[in-house]
């Protein structure tokens, strides 16, 4: 029985509506409701009642009191917004290099929207029709005219991360935290573009605070539905150093010939006497969020110079108790003489791979 409509009665849904759960694909649902007649619903529209459901197909009748809808949909039925994760890859080492998150997922939210807003209210109006989305959700603006008091990304600013609060079907304002107050902005925006976070390169990971979403492939079928390939970087937990040790030749000589008594087999005629000692250097390459220790540059021994659990060196002793025969090097024995940048994820946010470099010298040299 078709139901009769009057003022003030609610929309409804005619039972059986018919829905298919998917773990590896996005989610259906087919189904007829009833609303007043001047009650819209068009194709891309979220589903009543199902937030992550987005109208695929639509035939409607027309009854003369009523609408009714015939629906089919694809979707989330499970997450407050329509975006649905089908797959997901992680790439983890030891080594010394950035880690990597892939997710594939499906969503109608993975384009840029307009939109305007009022000051004196805080108040954002996407101007591209429903914007679908939910409390809670993570957005970022991509451009903005006004809105003093908001952040979009620039050339040199990653973008800041803002939470939806107050959703109505068409407005939303924005806070710095999930369920936070509105963020007061001060001027009107007269036009700008907001994305959803989990397609916005530069944004972190939901779960994973120091992995950075790097790229987004996105593909479509020409319908609101787009699969979206995203790629993170950066790392997942601390990391140890990672060493290597070289020995290289440092040559010293005598201007003044010698010789050499009381050696086995030694050559006993006057020589220019020369030497080669060991020149230690240790490189430590290390995966960090912090920004890169460049203050340190050049720094002695006594000014803190020593690499982190520095190898034992063998002491050297020099038969000389003439300091007009000794050449003192600085600076000597441990010293920072480079930090290298190795590489970035971005300019704009402090995740890269440097290197540090240790040398050791023998503070007396025989002239």
């Amino acid at each position: 029985m078709t139901p009769a409509f009057s003022a003030g009665r609610l929309p409804l849904w005619q039972h059986p509506i018919r829905y298919k759960r998917r773990i590896t694909d996005v989610d259906s649902l087919n189904g007829v409701y009833y609303a007043p007649r001047t009650m819209i619903i068009n194709p891309g529209d979220a589903v009543p009642g199902f937030p992550g459901m987005v109208i695929m197909d639509l035939d409607s009748i027309d009854s003369g009191v009523s609408l009714a809808y015939s629906i089919q949909a694809e979707g989330s039925l499970d997450n407050s917004n329509p975006t649905k994760t089908l797959s997901r890859s992680e790439a983890r080492s030891i080594g010394a290099n950035f880690e990597t998150i892939t997710e594939h997922k499906v969503s109608w939210q993975t384009a840029r929207k307009a939109c305007t807003g009022v000051a004196s209210t805080d108040i954002i109006t996407p101007t591209d029709g429903p914007h679908g989305c939910a409390n809670g959700q993570r957005i970022c603006f991509l451009s903005l005219t006004g809105g003093a008091g908001l952040t979009a990304q620039g050339l040199t600013t990653i973008a800041v991360i803002y939470y939806l609060i107050n959703i109505t079907s068409t407005t939303f304002q924005v806070s710095l935290t999930a369920g936070g107050s509105a963020v007061n902005f001060t001027s009107d925006i007269s036009a700008g573009y907001f994305m959803s976070a989990d397609f916005f390169p530069g944004t972190p990971h939901p779960l994973w605070p120091t992995m950075y979403l790097s790229e987004v492939r996105a593909t479509d079928n020409m319908t609101p539905w787009r699969t979206a390939e995203c790629s993170y970087v950066g790392k997942m937990w601390d990391k140890p150093y990672h060493r290597t040790i070289t020995v290289a030749g440092q040559q010293i000589s005598s201007t003044d010939k010698i010789v050499l008594s009381g050696v086995a087999d030694a050559d006993s005629s006057p020589h220019f006497w020369t030497a080669t000692l060991p020149e230690i250097v240790i490189t430590d390459v290390y995966v960090d969020i912090s920004a890169l220790p460049t203050g340190r540059i050049p720094s002695s021994y006594s000014e803190g110079g020593t690499p982190p659990s520095p190898p034992s060196v063998r002491s050297l002793s020099i038969g000389s108790d003439n300091d007009d025969d000794l050449s003192y090097q600085w600076p000597n024995q441990w010293s920072l003489v480079g930090t290298n940048h190795i590489e970035s994820i971005s300019s704009g946010i402090n995740l890269t791979i440097y290197a540090q470099v240790y040398q050791y010298k023998w503070p007396q040299l025989l002239k």
